[in-house]
């Protein structure tokens, strides 16, 4: 797990996303998984992406596209992103690539205050 109670913004980073709070249809010819839960968004179902860029490595990458390569989104079932809003909207940072449920799960396990759980309502797609 890799929930952290404060974000380090580390500009050495491998890579930078920013998320989409607007869900959006998904209109690629092969479907994709969430990238936490790992469910399978097929076309023309709703997912939220995440657009994520990286530092140029070499001087012809920094020619070609500036100071940001572009490199594939990663895609969140809205299950999954109402977790991410919800502990991103209190200040926890967390990485893409966990299983959200799981992190919910252990933030009011062990960092929520006393008598405090953080809930997500079934309208923001909590199964």
């Amino acid at each position: 797990m890799s929930l952290q109670c404060g974000c380090d913004y580390d500009y050495d980073a491998e890579w930078y996303y920013e998320a989409r709070s607007t869900p959006k249809v998904l209109n690629r010819k092969r479907r994709t998984y969430c990238r936490s839960c790992r469910y399978r968004i097929d076309h023309g179902s709703l997912a939220h992406p995440f657009i994520r860029w990286r530092s140029p490595r070499t001087d012809v990458e920094e020619r070609i596209h500036g100071d940001e390569v572009p490199l594939a989104p990663w895609y969140m079932c809205p299950s999954c992103y109402a977790i991410y809003d919800r502990l991103a909207g209190i200040g926890v940072c967390v990485n893409l690539g966990d299983d959200m449920r799981e992190l919910l799960d252990e933030f009011n396990r062990d960092y929520a205050p006393r008598g405090f759980s953080l809930i997500v309502r079934r309208e923001e797609g909590v199964l």
